[in-house]
């Protein structure tokens, strides 16, 4: 559900649709006292909001804007908007658009962050290698320990594709690999891999799918 609303061109409310009034906790007798759409709008966030209003009035559009909606009671909600100028006979008489409550999805995003910060103090404290990589083999994150038993320089392996690290005659072999583990039909990858120094290595991988910097 979402919340649908207008307002005229200074920017008093003039609509807002069932939704709205209940998530604002609002009547259509408060709105008529309080018609200002900056009330509903946390005061860290009413600059932007000011500035992404005037814009509307002036004709643009486009862009989505994300704030700290305020409740009738006090109460607040993260919230992404989406507002477009309302045109009548060629002239702005005011913007129309819709709100969406994105408290859940900011609290999973935070979430998400703490997780991944915890994996990152994790992974630099293990001794073994920790290499994580995008799903064609670019290198993201390489831990303290793989510097100092394969010998390369962040620069270096980070310019390396994954699979190039290993030893073998057919690089399709290792995706095969990788994309058995990363489905849970193989639990570990048992190989070579070629330090900086040019010396050979035996190594046991495992591999799995997760989140880093967000994707």
């Amino acid at each position: 559900p979402e919340t649908i609303f207008e307002s005229d061109a200074d920017g008093r409310i003039q609509y807002v649709n069932t939704h709205g009034m209940e998530k604002f906790r609002i009547t259509p007798e408060i709105i008529s006292r309080h018609p200002d759409f900056l009330k509903y709008i946390s005061e860290s966030d009413r600059e932007q909001a000011v500035e992404r209003f005037s814009s509307r009035i002036n004709g643009r559009i486009g862009g989505y804007i994300e704030y700290k909606a305020v409740c009738e009671d006090g109460s607040t909600f993260d919230a992404l908007a989406y507002t477009d100028p309302v045109m009548k006979e060629g002239i702005v008489t005011g913007i129309r658009g819709f709100i969406l409550d994105i408290t859940e999805r900011k609290m999973v995003e935070e979430a998400l962050r703490e997780s991944e910060g915890n994996f990152r103090d994790f992974f630099k404290s293990m001794l073994d290698i920790v290499i994580v990589s995008t799903m064609d083999g670019s290198i993201l994150f390489v831990n303290p320990a793989a510097f100092k038993i394969l010998f390369y320089s962040e620069d270096a392996i980070k310019s390396i594709n994954l699979a190039d690290l290993y030893i073998s005659d057919n690089r399709d072999e290792i995706w095969d690999s990788y994309t058995l583990m990363l489905r849970g039909e193989k639990k570990t990858m048992r190989s070579f891999m070629k330090r900086g120094s040019g010396d050979i290595i035996p190594v046991e991988t495992c591999a799995w799918l997760g989140r880093w910097n967000g994707e």
